[in-house]
């Protein structure tokens, strides 16, 4: 769990958004710390291909 922003927050805010109508996605990535994604000492492959990931099928849901 992480001790900067608990997953429960995460989901409660993420819920709030879906109920107001913007579209949320909330992936919870089990065994990482917050500042996992940011922190370039910390970042593994497993990481770095998720993030590659998400930023591919974002620009592939942007396309017209």
């Amino acid at each position: 769990d992480d001790a900067v922003v608990p997953v429960s927050q995460s989901r409660t805010f993420a819920a709030a958004l879906t109920k107001a109508g913007i579209p949320v996605r909330l992936d919870v990535l089990t065994g990482q710390s917050h500042s996992t994604v940011v922190d370039p000492a910390v970042v593994g492959d497993e990481i770095a291909a998720y993030v590659a990931d998400l930023a591919a099928s974002t620009r592939a849901s942007a396309s017209p």
